[in-house]
């Protein structure tokens, strides 16, 4: 009985291990399709706000997630449209090279 009950515990543990894994690997682009973490780029997304979103369902947080936010300050993909950063020259320039 208890060895039953403890290899239980461990399937159990190792399908959220499973879940938490893919979870944090794979994600939806703006467009909803399902795409790798590591395909991901800023030009992925129209928006500060899908790149925010996508980060907070991807990852669980906006610092970093996956390179998004190079400057690791919370802000992913600030030179999307309705970032912080947006108007800034280095970012219209950006925009034009790869959107």
């Amino acid at each position: 009985m208890m060895s039953q009950v403890f290899s239980s515990f461990h399937f159990v543990a190792l399908l959220f291990v499973a879940w938490v894994v893919f979870a944090h690997a794979h994600g939806k682009a703006a467009n909803g399709a399902t795409i790798a973490a590591g395909e991901v780029s800023c030009a992925s997304f129209p928006t500060h706000a899908d790149a925010v979103r996508y980060c907070l369902d991807t990852y669980g947080h906006t610092t970093w997630c996956g390179g998004l936010d190079r400057d690791r300050d919370g802000l992913p993909c600030e030179c999307n449209e309705g970032g912080a950063e947006a108007n800034e020259r280095a970012c219209i320039k950006w925009r034009e090279e790869n959107q």
